[in-house]
């Protein structure tokens, strides 16, 4: 499910709200979450931050074998992605992005930036 409204001309708040379902075992599914906003800069350029979250529904059910430095008890991950958007000579867009973990669970990457361009013509 989606939800956002732009408000002001400017804002666009946004809600994400999925799940991942594992048919074999539906304890193993995960709720998936995104919220945060978009807005408009200034001319032609669009920032945008948004907190993402996965959350497992229990506990995992098999251990490590062998063990390793830790057994992971759930992964629930929060991440949060910050973005710039630029539109110019008409269609044209430039875009960076960067994902920053909010919590260390796991083996992670401490940043994923993205960076894209765009023609249409």
């Amino acid at each position: 499910m989606i939800v956002s409204k732009v408000l002001l001309d400017r804002f666009e708040p946004l809600l994400n709200l999925g799940v991942d379902i594992n048919a074999d075992a539906v304890s193993r599914s995960a709720f998936r979450w995104a919220v945060g906003s978009t807005a408009h800069l200034v001319d032609g350029l669009h920032g945008a931050v948004v907190f993402l979250g996965r959350n497992e529904f229990s506990a995992q059910s098999d251990e490590i074998e062998p063990p390793f430095f830790f057994q992971i008890e759930r992964n629930d991950i929060y991440d949060v992605s910050i973005g710039l958007r630029y539109v110019f000579a008409g269609t044209a867009v430039a875009s960076a992005n960067v994902i920053l973990p909010l919590n260390s669970d796991g083996l992670r990457a401490d940043a994923i930036p993205t960076f894209g361009m765009e023609y249409s013509w």
